[in-house]
């Protein structure tokens, strides 16, 4: 899960899910797990894909949240084999 930037006035106890195209969560800051993780695979050369992400707020504790900005970033590295 992401956690919300800290500009403005963001919403508390809320986050952000990342999920594949099934709804499996995506493993972050950890070594791609090519049995779980969504991957593309392209079979020509100078073909292309598309990497299928969804991106869902998530709140931990629905009693507490509070409402505010709902921002955050997520860096990838792609790796070509």
């Amino acid at each position: 899960m992401l956690a919300l930037d800290g500009s403005g006035k963001p919403a508390s106890k809320v986050g952000i899910l990342l999920t594949d195209r099934t709804g499996t969560p995506l493993s972050l800051d950890e070594r791609l797990d090519p049995q779980h993780d969504p991957r593309i695979e392209i079979p020509v050369d100078g073909g292309s894909g598309t990497f299928r992400l969804n991106a869902f707020y998530y709140t931990w504790d629905k009693t507490h949240a509070d409402p505010g900005d709902g921002n955050a970033t997520a860096r990838f590295t792609i790796m070509q084999e």
